[in-house]
């Protein structure tokens, strides 16, 4: 199946994937407040002009632990289409601040005297990653498209893939991707890795780094991603 952007059956639905949704949620005097985030890829992204109905599947920026408030914020963004993935402190430090910034971001961008290895941060991405899998697995139908961005949900395509053997998934990687030579540093870390090979469109910001990607690809390492 090709990837295509446009189609003439409206019902079908884009979803975009990302750490962030483009709508941040906060409390003030107990009260929901909904703002929309500042950044490139959301300003980017929500200019996007498709003939699919356009969702987006993410964190809302807010840590609540109660049910109603989940109901709640559920219920607002929905009615934009964004469906939020809430995550707890203990997730957003482990695989956010500790997986996806101090172990791909410096890995990535070759600064292995900053890279941090922890197993629990292994353990959160990978739990995290799952989370989303099953946001997405609630709401996606037959010839929908999904667009995943960035390395912070980078283990979805195989996840996604085992579901849907047919999804027609892309892969948007917004950093360097770093050459064979790096891998070895973190071998003991992904030991039970899924794939992001199971995507059918790839994209990375500059056309050097698919020497990498391939590279990677073609001797299996980029299993652990």
């Amino acid at each position: 199946m090709s990837w295509h952007i446009s189609c003439v059956n409206s019902y079908m639905k884009f979803y975009i994937i990302s750490n962030r949704l483009p709508v941040k949620v906060t409390k003030e005097d107990e009260t929901f407040v909904f703002s929309w985030s500042e950044g490139g890829l959301a300003t980017g992204l929500d200019s996007l002009q498709i003939s699919y109905e356009k969702h987006w599947i993410g964190w809302p920026g807010i840590c609540v632990d109660n049910e109603e408030s989940k109901k709640e914020i559920t219920s607002r963004l929905e009615g934009i289409n964004f469906h939020p993935v809430f995550l707890s402190e203990t997730q957003i430090k482990n695989y956010y601040e500790g997986y996806s910034n101090s172990t791909i971001w410096p890995l990535c961008h070759y600064f292995f005297v900053y890279t941090l290895y922890r197993n629990s941060f292994w353990q959160s991405y990978q739990e995290v990653n799952q989370l989303f899998c099953d946001a997405i697995c609630r709401v996606i139908h037959p010839g929908d498209k999904v667009w995943i961005q960035d390395y912070q949900p980078m283990l979805l395509p195989g996840m996604l893939r085992k579901v849907y053997p047919n999804l027609n998934i892309g892969y948007f990687h917004h950093i360097p991707f770093p050459f064979l030579w790096t891998f070895p540093d973190i071998t003991g870390t992904c030991r039970n890795p899924e794939r992001i090979i199971g995507c059918w469109l790839y994209s990375l910001p500059y056309l050097w780094l698919y020497a990498a990607f391939y590279q990677c690809c073609q001797t299996g390492t980029a299993y652990w991603l």
